[in-house]
């Protein structure tokens, strides 16, 4: 819930908005559902933090920290 609420202010009141802070949110939720096995939402989020930290660019190693969560997350639905 505290992660949620941090979202919610990186993205509606912080200005300027700063995408990669907001990505790192996202992912952090991700993980954090992960752990908890909400397998469906955390792979929404996973999919949200790659679309975000794409735009860094695709060699960016945050992005591929990205890929790999969202991996991660397709092997635990048996998905790949």
């Amino acid at each position: 819930e505290c992660m949620e609420k941090a979202l919610a202010i990186r993205e509606h009141e912080v200005k300027p908005k700063n995408e990669l802070d907001i990505a790192t949110c996202v992912g952090n939720i991700s993980n954090i559902l992960h752990d908890q096995g909400d397998i469906e939402r955390s792979l929404s989020y996973a999919i949200r933090t790659a679309d975000l930290l794409s735009k860094c660019g695709k060699d960016d190693t945050r992005f591929a920290a990205a890929l790999n969560n969202l991996g991660a997350i397709y092997r635990t639905k048996g998905d790949f």
